[in-house]
């Protein structure tokens, strides 16, 4: 478990713990983890969360003890970035220098879309194929290389969370969420467009997290550059990049294979809560 492992190691600092439970602070993230998947375990996270939701990984489908709701579930896919030469060729072919107009474009889109995003962009561009056309081949000659990425400081946050709800109804970004990791940005004439940054952290990976585009800014080769960034910076460390995508984000994860990703384990994501007594 990922998130065990990370409070427990590298980010053991950040953790609130009680016995068998741990979790990040709910102002950064709703992760955290329990030691074994035993009511036991449940029972102190019940003492640590109180009424509070928390995100939960599991490596099978789980079943919770009585007690407990589930308000969001998800069947992930955890991929690791093994071959960096694949990764450098791809990312050097999104930023212009091979490779088609179309595939930057596809690249580009399919990133945005890695956690999960609305599909409601793409089948626009499909519907108005030649007006689309121009906007992707000028992203295909700037490419990512061109676009400035900046990191994101607190000043930021109330934009960062207009363009993660924009991508992830009925969800919201955690305030304090660059307290764990740093995140990046692209502005496109002054308006935060797009943003991605660093989320767990075990000996040797860190991991890769919340990628989203303002759907009016899809297709710009704006998210395949804040990847990019946080590849280069996690690899300028001597770690590995790792990352979670939905398992049924087919485009996304054909796109992070071609980035050098690949599937290491299924993860069964459930967002919970104690039911009020």
């Amino acid at each position: 478990n990922p998130v065990w492992t990370a409070l427990t190691t590298k980010q053991a600092q950040m953790a609130h713990s009680n016995a068998l439970a741990r979790r990040f602070a709910p102002e950064m993230t709703l992760l955290g983890a329990l030691a074994a998947n035993t009511a036991m375990a449940f029972d102190s996270l019940a003492q640590l969360i109180q009424r509070d939701a928390v995100t939960l990984y599991f490596t099978a489908p789980p079943n919770l003890p009585a007690g407990w709701e589930v308000l969001r579930a998800v069947e992930l896919q955890q991929m690791v970035q093994e071959d960096k030469a694949a990764a450098e060729i791809v990312l050097a072919a999104a930023a212009g220098v091979g490779g088609s107009a179309e595939d930057a474009a596809a690249e580009s889109m399919a990133v945005e879309r890695a956690s999960g995003q609305n599909t409601t962009t793409e089948n626009a561009a499909v519907k108005n194929a030649g007006k689309e056309r121009s906007v992707t081949e000028d992203a295909a000659e700037r490419g990512p290389a061109a676009t400035e990425v900046l990191e994101l400081t607190a000043a930021d946050v109330a934009e960062m969370s207009v363009v993660y709800t924009a991508t992830r109804p009925g969800r919201t970004l955690c305030p304090r969420i660059q307290k764990i990791g740093t995140f990046l940005g692209v502005r496109d004439a002054g308006k935060l467009a797009a943003i991605g940054g660093l989320r767990l952290h075990i000996a040797g990976f860190r991991e890769i997290t919340s990628v989203a585009t303002l759907p009016e800014f899809e297709g710009r080769g704006y998210a395949t550059a804040i990847v990019r960034g946080l590849i280069e910076r996690i690899r300028a460390r001597g770690e590995r990049p790792f990352l979670t995508v939905r398992s049924d984000n087919w485009r996304a994860i054909e796109i992070y294979r071609r980035l050098g990703f690949k599937e290491r384990t299924r993860l069964y994501s459930r967002t919970v809560r104690r039911l009020a007594a």
